[in-house]
C-alpha cells in the first residue's frame, strides 16, 4: 500500500464511525483535563449520537436511495439516446480472496454483495449486448480484484478471450485513468458501458468522463430502492446500516471533491 493510500485510509477511518468515537474520546479526555467539562461531554456525546443515527436502517436508506434513483434515471436516459457501447467496464469491490483458514486454495474467491456488478456484466455479454468485459481493480498484495472477477465471470461462462484485465488501480480515479490507457493500447474506443453499484455510479461516471472516456452507466446492486417501511426494524441500530451509511457519506463527499 502506498503512503498516500495509507494516509487516506487512516483519515477516513477516523472521520467515520467507529473511528470517530475514538477521536471524540481523545478530545473529551483533553477537554476534561483542561477543565472544560461541558466541551468534554459534547466531544463524547456527539460522536455517539452520530454513530447511533447512522446505524439506523431508516437513515441508511435515506442516504442511499437518492443516489440509486439518480443512477437509474440517468442510465435510462442515456440508453434512450444512444446504443449501449460494446465494451463493458466492471469496477472492483465485490470479490475478495477467501480466508486461508477455510482451506480454499488460491484459485478460489469470496463473493460480497457488490458481486452483483459482475453478474450484471455477464448477463450483458450472454445477451450479446457487449463483446468484451474490462475488469478493473488491483490489490494491496496478492491476487488482484480484476483476476478474482475474471475467475467468477469465467465460472459464469465468459471465456478469457472476452476479458481484458486492469490489475493495478485501487481507487475510482485510478480505475478510470488506467482503463482509459488500457483501452487506448488495445485499440478500443472511449465509449464504454460502466458497470458498478448503483450508489457508486454517479461518482464513477464523473471520474471516467474526466479520464476522457464516454461512459454509459449500468447500475447494479440496488441496496435501498427495494426496501423500506418496516417498523420497528427501520429503527433498530445494527452494523450493516452503519457500514452502508459510511459508504454513502463517502460517495457524497467524493462527488463534491471530484472533478477534472
Amino acid at each position: 500500500m502506498t503512503p498516500s493510500l495509507t494516509v487516506s485510509a487512516l483519515l477516513q477511518g477516523l472521520a467515520f464511525p467507529p473511528g470517530i468515537l475514538l477521536v471524540g474520546l481523545v478530545f473529551a479526555v483533553v477537554a476534561w483535563a483542561l477543565g472544560r467539562r461541558g466541551l468534554a461531554f459534547l466531544a463524547l456525546a456527539l460522536p455517539v449520537v452520530v454513530t447511533i443515527a447512522l446505524s439506523l436502517p431508516w437513515v441508511a436508506d435515506r442516504l442511499t436511495r437518492p443516489l440509486e434513483q439518480r443512477a437509474l434515471a440517468e442510465s435510462r436516459a442515456a440508453l434512450a439516446a444512444r446504443p449501449l457501447p460494446r465494451t463493458a467496464v466492471v469496477l472492483g469491490g465485490g470479490i475478495g480472496m477467501p480466508g486461508r483458514d477455510l482451506g480454499i486454495d488460491d484459485s478460489g474467491y469470496d463473493l460480497y454483495g457488490a458481486a452483483d456488478r459482475v453478474v450484471t456484466a455477464v448477463r450483458l455479454w450472454r445477451a450479446g449486448a457487449v463483446d468484451r468485459l474490462v475488469l478493473s481493480g488491483g490489490s494491496g498484495a496478492g491476487t488482484s480484484e480484476a483476476e478474482l472477477m475474471a475467475r467468477f465471470a469465467g465460472d459464469l461462462g465468459v471465456p478469457r478471450t472476452a476479458m481484458i484485465l486492469e490489475t493495478d488501480s485501487r481507487t475510482t480515479r485510478r480505475n478510470a485513468r488506467d482503463v482509459a490507457l488500457l483501452l487506448q493500447k488495445s485499440g478500443l474506443g472511449p465509449e464504454v458501458a460502466l458497470v458498478t453499484s448503483a450508489s457508486h455510479l454517479t461518482r464513477a461516471m464523473a471520474e471516467f468522463r474526466c479520464a476522457g472516456l464516454a461512459p454509459v452507466g449500468v447500475p447494479a446492486e440496488f441496496e435501498a430502492m427495494e426496501t423500506g417501511g418496516d417498523f420497528p426494524d427501520d429503527w433498530i441500530p445494527s452494523s450493516g446500516p452503519l457500514d452502508r451509511s459510511r459508504r454513502m457519506v463517502k460517495e457524497r463527499v467524493g462527488a463534491l471533491a471530484g472533478g477534472c
